[in-house]
C-alpha cells in the first residue's frame, strides 16, 4: 500500500524487537548482530501506480542505516 509519508531529509525507526529478533538498541540481539532496526535516515521516495484490475500504489524508500537507538545514560 502506498503512503505519503516520507520525505528526502526525514528519519523514520524500524522495531524489529516485535519480529522475535529482539530490540535494536540491545547489544546482544540477533537484530544487532544482523543490523536490522533502529534509525534511518530517508534519502530517496518514489510512488508507483499500477493500473491493473482495481488498481495499486507502491512506495518505494531508500534510506541510510544511522543509528541502533541505544540510549546513552
Amino acid at each position: 500500500v502506498g503512503n505519503n509519508l516520507f520525505v528526502p531529509g526525514s528519519l523514520l525507526y524500524i522495531n524489529t524487537a516485535n519480529t522475535g529478533l529482539g530490540n535494536p538498541s540491545d547489544e546482544l540481539s540477533v537484530s544487532r548482530t544482523l543490523g536490522l532496526g533502529g534509525y534511518y535516515l530517508v534519502v530517496s521516495v518514489s510512488n508507483q501506480i499500477v493500473q491493473s484490475g482495481a488498481g495499486r500504489w507502491e512506495t518505494i524508500v531508500k534510506a541510510i542505516w544511522q543509528s541502533s537507538g541505544r540510549n546513552y545514560n
